[in-house]
Order: C-alpha cells, then structure tokens, then sequence
C-alpha cells in the first residue's frame, strides 16, 4: 500500500511584535483569514523573523507513542504547525476524491500540542496580567464547551467589560463588538480600541498542576482563606483553608491527593475536565476560577499548550465528517483545503519613561506636548504603546495620523512608575531631549 499522508489541520500562532508594518498596521486589521494568511506569506518571502525563534511546537512527550500510533505527524512551519495524518482514498460517484484515516481515530483522543519555549521565550514582550492569583497556562481549544469562540481563532472570546473586575494596564475587555485595553493614567482611567476580532486573554490560561502557589496581594491584608475546589457539576472535591497572623502572600495549594480524578490524559472531556476553584478572603475579596489539571502539560517550560477536538460542537472545527473523511479533499467545485486555526498574541503594552542618561531634568519641548508629559525629571508618554521589531514611531494624542520617531526601548524589562508599568529609556542630551 502506498504510503499517503494529508494534512489533517494547520495552526498558525500570529504574534503582533513580528506582524506590525513600519506603517503601524498589524496583521490584526487584515479583513479576513486569507488576507492573513497573504501578509505571513510576504513575511516568510521577505525572510522576516518569526516566532519560530523563540518557541517550538511538539507533541507532548508522554503522548507521542499514542499518536505514532494514530501515525500522526506533525510538521514545524513559519510561524505554526501542521498536523498530517496516514490516509487512504476513495473516489466517490459524484467524482470527488477524499481521505479517511488509514488507523480510524478514535473520539478517546484528542491531540494536543506543547508551545515551548526557548530563546527567552515569548513572555517577555508579549500581553499578560502580572498579578495572577494562579501560575496558569494557556490552553488554546477548538472546543468551544471549554470557552467560547469563533470560528477559525482558538483563542476565547474576549469577556464583556466587567466594572466590578480590577483590570490590569494592557488587559482586554471587549464593549459589544470592539475590543479594547485598559490603560491607567494620572488622572484616571481610560480604554484604547484594540483593531482584531479575537486574541489571547486572561479567560484562555486555564491548565494547571495539581500542586500550585496562589498568590495573594500584601495590599489585599488577607490574614485567613478558604479555597474550594468544585467539578463541572458543582461537587465539592476538597476544602482548603489557611490562617496567619501576617497576610498571606503566596499559599501552596496541593490536589495531588485528586490526581487520578481530575487531572486530563488524552482527552479534555468538557465539562467533566474542567474545574471551578472558590477562593474567598476575611477581607471579603472572593474569586473564582475555571482550571484545567495536568502535571505533564503544565509543564514550567510551557508557554501554552493547544488541544484539538476531533469533532467539537461547532462544525466549522470539525476534522473529521460524518462519512470519517478528513476536511481536505478535491470535490468537482474545487478543493476544500485543510482548517487552518489561529492564536493571536498581542505585544505587551507599556509606557516609555524617557531618562536623561546623566540624570539631569529633561525639558519637554512645545512641539512634543501631544506625545509626552513631563513628570518630575523624565519624560513619559501620554499613553501606553505595544512594542513592534519594525515600527518604531509614538501617535499624536491628539490627532492620531500624525506619528513621530523616538528612541525605543533596547529591552522589555519592565518597570513601575507611579502606578503605570513602564520601559525606561535612558537618553542623552540632545535637540530632542534638552535638558533645563
């Protein structure tokens, strides 16, 4: 028999640091998926980097075998991964030529597929709250059950704008169909339109193991907690709660005594993998959280794990037909190419706080009054910005086609000022940064 292989389905894990034009543009803004696909098509001709340089995708160690089994394949690409699968054909009578599993996959399975990281890893310049209570990972799903989604992003839907939720600078909320991020000024507290139709959350970090630190705030002076933790149907699985005289900081919770009951093996079987943890203070402060257990794929060396649903809920995630063919195949309309999913990442978003390299007290120019602020000694900008590799420009605040080039920051340590998270940029005296 010959030896056949297709491609059972593709990813494509678009980061904004390597997807913005010099024009500011992101791929985000691209109208649809082919439009998408046609930008990283001219990046990977243009020999860009991509996130390939900082991240690999892998089948997970412990589930390799199983899947060589399956005679799965997976494939690296420019910026993602495919997945092909053994295949025999068939031709059917009304002339089109399709593929079916030559080992039938069985619905026991899912496929999942480890973002590791290397090179520093991705964390450093990308989006991401800095003050999660849990030390959660991304889990990325064509399982809408697990979180909603839209067809063809694997990340979740951005959740409705909550006033009672404590955002953090660069946070997403979305206000009906626009996305947008939370940023803090001095004088309040304001939102910028973000221009995509779906991007990583806080709602997608979901996996975690069955031994953790939960982080508590100092500011929070919670000195007693409880913390539940709850299956899909609302069973109680087991209590924790901690006293101490001094607040508590960070708690190690271990549900490791539960392993065999709630952590996922090969399949995310939704809702029955998915957990809801009750925390609650003697402050009043009470939280809860959606979780996902797994010692193996939670590992600390993980960005992000995605997990494949052969037949989801929705049908437009669908990899396999009622018939048991695969997506890919020739029909005498033409060809039905194989699904391509999507994650995308937003840039981390910070202020830039201009430093004289001396120390000395820059002076704010008139012509510069809409793009920065004077703040003591330094400069800073009048909002924050997501950083690029190629687009190195600050808007206007006030008119926001016109742009102007600044230093950029040379590392994305971050840092706070006055409430605000900052890159610190130490400048020397010059026309554009005189000092008084």
């Amino acid at each position: 028999m010959a030896i056949n292989y297709k491609i059972l389905f593709e990813i494509k894990l678009l980061h904004q640091y390597f997807l913005t034009g010099q024009d500011g543009i992101t791929i985000f803004e691209k109208p649809d998926q082919d439009a998408r696909l046609k930008y990283l098509y001219e990046q990977f001709i243009l020999r860009k980097e991509a996130i390939d340089d900082f991240v690999t995708f892998s089948f997970p160690e412990h589930l390799k075998e199983l899947y060589e089994g399956y005679n799965l394949r997976l494939l690296s690409t420019y910026s993602g991964c495919k997945v092909a699968v053994r295949v025999q054909k068939y031709s059917l009578a009304d002339g089109s030529v399709v593929y079916k599993p030559l080992t039938p996959l069985s619905d026991d399975i899912d496929i999942f597929i480890a973002i590791t990281n290397k090179s520093g890893g991705l964390g450093r310049f990308s989006s991401g709250n800095l003050n999660n209570s849990l030390p959660a990972k991304y889990l990325f799903s064509n399982d809408a059950e697990l979180n909603p989604k839209t067809v063809p992003f694997l990340t979740s839907n951005v959740p409705a704008h909550d006033f009672m939720h404590p955002y953090e600078q660069g946070e997403l909320a979305s206000f009906g169909s626009s996305i947008q991020e939370f940023y803090s000024t001095t004088s309040g507290e304001s939102w910028i339109p973000v221009p995509a139709k779906s991007l990583a959350n806080e709602s997608d970090r979901l996996l975690v193991p069955t031994k953790f630190e939960y982080a508590i705030l100092s500011t929070q002076n919670i000195t007693a907690a409880n913390w539940i933790l709850k299956d899909g149907n609302g069973n109680t699985i087991k209590t924790v709660s901690i006293s101490d005289s001094q607040p508590l900081r960070k708690v190690s919770l271990d549900f490791s005594d539960k392993a065999e009951q709630i952590s996922v093996q090969q399949r995310v079987n939704t809702p029955a993998s998915v957990y809801s943890l009750e925390f609650s203070g003697n402050n009043g402060l009470s939280k809860n959280h959606k979780i996902v257990f797994s010692d193996t794929l939670s590992n600390r060396n993980n960005w992000g794990v995605i997990h494949i649903k052969l037949n989801p809920s929705e049908p437009l995630f669908k990899l396999i037909d009622n018939n048991g063919f695969i997506i890919k195949r020739k029909t005498p309309g033409g060809d039905v190419p194989h699904p391509v999913f999507e994650i995308g990442v937003r840039s981390r978003s910070a202020y830039w706080r201009f430093l004289n390299d001396r120390d000395k007290d820059l002076k704010l120019l008139p012509e510069l009054e809409d793009y920065l602020e004077k703040d003591e000694k330094t400069l800073i900008t009048k909002r924050p910005r997501t950083i690029a590799r190629d687009y190195f420009m600050l808007s206007n605040d006030a008119n926001a086609s016109q742009k102007k080039y600044f230093p950029n920051p040379e590392n994305y340590m971050l840092g706070m000022y006055n409430g605000r998270i900052c890159f610190d940029i130490r400048v020397p005296e010059s026309t554009l940064f005189p000092v008084v």
